[in-house]
């Protein structure tokens, strides 16, 4: 619900012709909205039996979970840092203006991870199933298939589009767009790695080794 009303708010912004900022507001503040009214109509309904007691309170348990939760918090927060910091770098660098012939064509090539993401967020479950029973046989042959998966989808994506990624900017921004070759391979091969990167991430996050996750992400922002 909450991600549905973040789509009608973006359209509806557009629409009007609200500008960035109005953009920018439209894009956060319905689906805010609209988790928080769902969170405070469950706990108003059949989840109130879920509502916390003062029993229920385990100051060791408060801790694992705290220092779990934050190492997570940090890898997500770091990740997000990196993936923007190249950007700002080229902006300090070559100007404003160049953003945009950096960031467009790498909009699309990250498409390849977001597939891959849709996939990997659905198998979380099963391999923290799968840790939990001992079946580490599994884990093994499922991890080796979807890299395997992952590698093929993602190089046959990246290697697509930037065979045709001048048509695909033109129908995506209704504009003309060329980005310099040398700039379409590198980013092609950014998409395929970044991809098997988020297996990785994934599978560690599944396991519970948000902390390694952490330390790798902030090792590269460094």
């Amino acid at each position: 619900f909450g991600t549905a009303a973040t789509r009608v708010g973006l359209v509806a912004a557009v629409w009007r012709g609200a500008g960035l900022p109005g953009v920018a507001l439209a894009g956060g503040r319905p689906g805010i909205l609209a988790r928080t009214l769902s969170a405070l109509a469950f706990y108003a309904g059949e989840g109130r039996r879920y509502m916390p007691r003062r029993g229920d309170f385990d100051i060791a348990l408060a801790r694992r979970l705290m220092l779990n939760g934050g190492a997570f918090l940090v890898a997500v927060l770091s990740q997000i840092v990196a993936q923007q910091a190249d950007q700002l770098m080229i902006g300090r660098i070559l100007g404003a203006a160049a953003i945009a012939d950096y960031a467009v064509p790498l909009r699309l090539f990250s498409q390849a991870q977001v597939l891959a993401i849709v996939v990997l967020a659905a198998q979380w479950p099963a391999y923290a199933h799968a840790l939990g029973q001992g079946d580490h046989a599994w884990i093994r042959r499922h991890l080796r298939m979807t890299l395997l998966g992952a590698a093929a989808v993602a190089a046959l994506f990246c290697a697509a589009l930037a065979l045709t990624i001048e048509p695909a900017l033109k129908l995506w921004l209704r504009a003309d767009m060329r980005p310099e070759p040398l700039l379409v391979a590198g980013l092609a091969a950014m998409g395929v790695a970044a991809t098997l990167g988020s297996v990785f991430v994934y599978f560690y996050f599944a396991l519970g080794l948000n902390a390694r996750v952490a330390w790798s992400h902030l090792a590269a922002l460094a």
